[in-house]
């Protein structure tokens, strides 16, 4: 099954690959898949679901998708009910996210969220046979259940923070023979958000510091829950120039790196002509630009939003000005692939 992720033109590029990124982390039948390509929407302040619903629709005839496969509109923009999120009642393969005013309810990164909102829609497309039924079995008293109705919209917190299906509604799954693998990816997917929510809040602090694997351009927290982390060319390639030196360097001294700094440009970019690198890696090294440091400052800022300051510390770009710049992890914590 493929889940279609397209969005109104408000909603940010990354925030759509991210989310994709964490719904595909777990495997199993249901695939995800975004299209960057901005969808318009008729209304900029207050959106109809009929509206967005015809959005879906329209996307599905566009591109010729089956019936079975899912059309889920992310949009900023607020919608006539007030609701986080809701499915067709005609055409309940199509559907909403609404992605905007997060940091009102919760101190994480909006894509948790979003992602939890996306597969609790998958869930109830299964678990109920139609709209009515959907209504009379939600939870109007919160449970932390996935269908707790939150018509005071903080209440939301706790079926983010617990993940859970309870008794009644896992029995209504059975009962509509809801494929036991379908289950078990989006259980499995609800538990990683809630897990990568809490390190982000810094609610959940391991005794050990995670294993870090570096790609070419992503970096995994493989024992936080594989959080990834995608960094650009340059910001990839200043990051692991002081992975290289445990001692430190600083920012002033960059210059006497170019050529390694050159050497590993050259592995990471998409940039073919040697001007461009020598170009680019200038920049990166003159002590009158503030590129690396505006590069640090992005890092940090990555890692900080998706596993809090206090975890961070481990692995971001830090010293005081002048001096060495270090990362404090250890190297034998360090996966090179």
């Amino acid at each position: 099954m493929m889940v279609h992720l397209i969005k109104s033109k408000e909603v940010d590029a990354e925030l759509l690959d991210e989310v994709v990124k964490v719904l595909n982390s777990i495997k199993g039948p249901i695939k995800y898949k975004a299209d960057q390509n901005i969808v318009e929407i008729n209304s900029t302040h207050l959106v109809s679901w009929n509206i967005l619903f015809d959005v879906c629709s329209d996307y599905r005839k566009k591109h010729a998708i089956d019936k079975n496969d899912f059309v889920l509109i992310l949009t900023g923009i607020p919608n006539s009910f007030n609701w986080f999120s809701s499915l067709d009642e005609k055409f309940p393969t199509n559907g909403f996210v609404h992605v905007a005013d997060w940091s009102k309810y919760l101190e994480c990164p909006s894509i948790y969220p979003v992602a939890y909102l996306i597969v609790a829609l998958i869930l109830q497309k299964y678990m109920f046979s139609n709209y009515a039924e959907l209504l009379a079995s939600v939870h109007h008293e919160p449970l932390g259940c996935i269908n707790d109705f939150c018509s005071v919209k903080k209440e939301i917190i706790l079926k983010l923070r617990t993940a859970d299906i309870c008794g009644s509604c896992f029995k209504q799954l059975m009962q509509n023979n809801t494929p036991s693998l379908l289950i078990d990816q989006v259980q499995a997917t609800m538990e990683t958000i809630r897990v990568r929510m809490l390190y982000s809040q810094n609610f959940r602090r391991p005794k050990l510091i995670s294993r870090l694997q570096i790609k070419r351009n992503e970096l995994i927290l493989k024992d936080y829950e594989n959080i990834s982390i995608t960094l650009r060319p340059l910001e990839m390639c200043l990051y692991v120039l002081f992975l290289r030196y445990q001692g430190g360097i600083r920012l002033v001294d960059l210059i006497d790196y170019k050529e390694e700094i050159m050497t590993i440009y050259a592995t990471l970019s998409n940039a073919s002509l040697k001007e461009d690198i020598i170009s680019r890696v200038s920049q990166l090294v003159d002590i009158n630009s503030n590129s690396a440091s505006e590069k640090i400052s992005k890092i940090k800022f990555y890692f900080t939003k998706l596993i809090g300051a206090d975890l961070a510390d481990q692995y971001i770009i830090q010293g005081k000005n002048a001096e060495e710049k270090i990362i404090k992890i250890n190297r034998d914590k360090l996966i090179w692939k």
